[in-house]
């Protein structure tokens, strides 16, 4: 991944998580993205949307 595509995936994740939920605060998406002891983020679901964020910034 280029460093575009990096940029992109995450522009394309912070969008479609703020449109579907204006009110929602930065504390709570850092919370959520938050990683554990195991590398992984504390809201597994958010797995799904970065890697959807991701491919849909690979493809572009």
């Amino acid at each position: 991944m280029t460093k575009n595509q990096a940029y992109r995936a995450m522009f394309l994740f912070l969008d479609e998580r703020f449109s579907r939920l204006p009110s929602e605060g930065w504390g709570q998406l850092l919370g959520e993205m938050t990683p554990l002891q195991d590398g992984r983020p504390a809201d597994p679901a958010i797995i799904a949307e970065w890697d959807r964020a991701v491919e849909i910034a690979l493809h572009d």
